[in-house]
């Protein structure tokens, strides 16, 4: 059996970001009225962290790992 995913321009970018800051890809949350969610893996904890698709970088996803790992929360 084959199975298929599918990824969008966007989602490939998004993933490639994700792996340059340390994470692992998990995808993207869509939501109605709000902006979507990029999801990811702390690769260290296996904690699944987000950012909303507009912040999302490579320094982004770094910090908030390192954030995740001291028990910060990125709003804070």
């Amino acid at each position: 059996m084959t199975c298929r995913a599918t990824i969008n321009q966007d989602e490939g970018r998004w993933a490639h970001l994700v792996a340059q800051g340390g994470g692992v890809w998990v995808g993207i949350q869509r939501l109605t009225g709000r902006e979507d969610l990029v999801l990811f893996n702390d690769p260290q904890s296996g904690t699944t962290l987000s950012l909303p698709t507009g912040q999302v970088t490579a320094e982004a996803i770094a910090r908030r790992i390192e954030e995740s790992r001291r028990g910060r929360h990125a709003s804070e």
